[in-house]
């Protein structure tokens, strides 16, 4: 080799060497990673990370669900509510209690809001309306009854119904237009009915009454300030101040029980969440809450979340884990009824029982159904037990049956679903009804076509 390529050769690497050691001078300073008990990785040369302009999550958007309620449900809608915000992040629930025809009387005149929770049917009728809610749309999710209340210390002596007649006993009771109070006068209407409390029952208690209030809490308080020595309220208002109160119950003959009807609204900012909010108060976690505060649930079946649910005529939301396979048709005035579920063709092999379905031209249910023979026959009378011996798991009847028959299949936990199919616009309700029981929405909605074009 020339002496000249030696001499450059040794520059080079002079130079090379420089540029490592200016290199290694510039890097970054790493501190040695404590010992591992594993194997170490192949070290890896440090990088520099350039800088992100990726922003952090960003927060839900804050949403605020407006509720108006009855005031009855203050307790019982707060604890859902907090439920509902925490389930869906962003959203607070703004309540506004009190009483129902106030409610109402606040959407027909505009108020925003989003769901409406009625303590009377009637007020709901009032939003449908006023085009607040749609027709139908409105589903019972709890019910009530009423009870007698007074002071913890008594100091009327209340020990039974007939004490509220005495002269000088102060009562405290919410005004008609309110739910609690139109249902505290149809109690004293049954009383006066009933020879225990005489004719003039409902207008001695009248005579005793030295304030009507705008909602039931108002009457809660004033009784339990000791400002009234009596009141009739809701057993869950009762419930709420029981440290404070007595009661005197009202028997059932005698007492009105109100249901309770919620619904969302037609011009709601938010409508999913409008809808949520709905499903929460009837799902099974809901109905557990509302039992908490000694409502009484209104949606059979509400220990499962399986399933699918049906809503009747009285707007009640039935849940059942299946398709029934075992119905039966019961209670008087049915023929109507059967001839529009006989209209579906899963009927004929699922009703294992029912009454009579006689009508002034004839019976035409054994003519198309090839299986009656072998069904069981009710008569127009058949109680309780004749039909639980049925076994069946579904149980149809019509509304006005409710009272008399309804009431007692459903205290030994059998699912009933009441129907009217009388005027033009209950056929296509209870059709839906019918379509979402036998789980065939399409054939439900093709019969209630024909019918609307029958009617046209």
């Amino acid at each position: 080799m020339e002496k000249g390529e030696v001499a450059m050769r040794s520059k080079l690497m002079s130079l090379l060497l420089l540029i490592i050691l200016l290199t290694s001078a510039c890097a970054p300073q790493v501190t040695p990673a404590a010992p591992m008990t594993a194997p170490a990785a192949a070290a890896v040369p440090p990088t520099a990370v350039p800088p992100t302009d990726v922003p952090p999550t960003a927060a839900p958007e804050p949403r605020t669900l407006t509720v108006l309620a009855a005031a009855s449900l203050t307790e019982s809608f707060t604890e859902l509510g907090k439920t509902f915000e925490a389930q869906n992040p962003g959203v607070t629930v703004a309540f506004s209690f009190a009483g129902s025809q106030q409610l109402a009387q606040q959407l027909d005149q505009g108020a925003e809001a989003d769901v409406f929770a009625s303590a009377s049917k009637k007020y709901m009728d009032a939003a449908v309306t006023s085009k607040r809610v749609v027709k139908y749309d409105a589903k019972t999710f709890v019910t009530n009854r009423l009870v007698v209340i007074f002071p913890k210390d008594n100091p009327a002596g209340l020990q039974e119904l007939k004490d509220l007649a005495k002269a000088g006993i102060k009562l405290d009771l919410a005004d008609k237009a309110v739910p609690v109070g139109q249902y505290s006068l149809d109690f004293l209407d049954k009383a006066i009915k009933d020879e225990k409390f005489g004719a003039s029952f409902k207008d001695d208690v009248l005579k005793n009454v030295v304030s009507y209030e705008t909602d039931v809490k108002a009457v809660v308080s004033k009784v339990a300030l000791g400002e009234a020595d009596a009141g009739i309220v809701y057993v869950t208002d009762f419930n709420s101040a029981a440290d404070k109160l007595g009661m005197v119950d009202i028997p059932d003959a005698l007492n009105s029980i109100a249901s309770y009807p919620i619904a969302a609204l037609t011009d709601s900012n938010y409508p999913d969440l409008a809808s949520a909010f709905i499903a929460l108060v009837l799902s099974p976690d809901g109905q557990q809450v509302m039992a908490k505060y000694n409502f009484i649930p209104a949606v059979t079946g509400a220990e499962s979340t399986d399933g699918f649910m049906v809503t009747d005529a009285l707007g009640r939301a039935v849940r059942f884990a299946k398709a029934p396979e075992k119905i039966v048709l019961a209670g008087k005035a049915l023929f109507m009824v059967a001839d529009a579920i006989y209209l579906f063709p899963e009927a004929g092999k699922r009703i294992v029982a029912l009454g009579s379905t006689v009508q002034g031209t004839g019976n035409f249910i054994p003519m198309i159904d090839p299986t009656f023979s072998a069904k069981i026959t009710l008569d127009s009378s058949a109680g309780a037990e004749q039909i639980a011996a049925a076994q069946p798991d579904c149980v149809i009847m019509k509304s006005s049956n409710a009272s008399s028959l309804g009431k007692a299949l459903e205290a030994v936990k059998i699912p009933v679903v009441y129907l009217d199919f009388e005027t033009p616009d209950q056929y296509p309700r209870d059709l839906k009804t019918l379509g979402q029981l036998f789980q065939n929405p399409d054939q439900a909605a093709k019969l209630a076509a024909y019918y609307k074009g029958k009617a046209e």
